[in-house]
């Protein structure tokens, strides 16, 4: 148990780790805001802000979900040009 106790005290004081930075702050990303129009209404659109990030989630959803439908409704098999 004393043992136990020596070893803590040692490693706590071991000067080769190197202590945690306090002052260290994650940094904010900038939010880009962009106006969306509203279908139905000439009251004009609103304003939504978010970062780089979740403007390319947002994209990259709607793409997926786009061709998604694309090949759900598209059974037709191709026609060649000029019939």
């Amino acid at each position: 148990m004393i043992s136990f106790f020596i070893a803590a005290t040692a490693l706590a004081g071991d000067p080769a780790v190197p202590p945690m930075a306090t002052d260290a702050k994650p940094k904010k990303e900038a939010k880009i805001c962009r106006t969306q129009e509203i279908t139905g209404t000439r009251m004009g659109g609103r304003t939504v802000c978010k970062t780089t990030d979740e403007w390319r989630i947002e994209k990259e959803d709607a793409e997926r979900m786009l061709n998604g439908r694309r090949d759900t409704f598209d059974t037709a098999p191709a026609r060649p040009a000029g019939f």
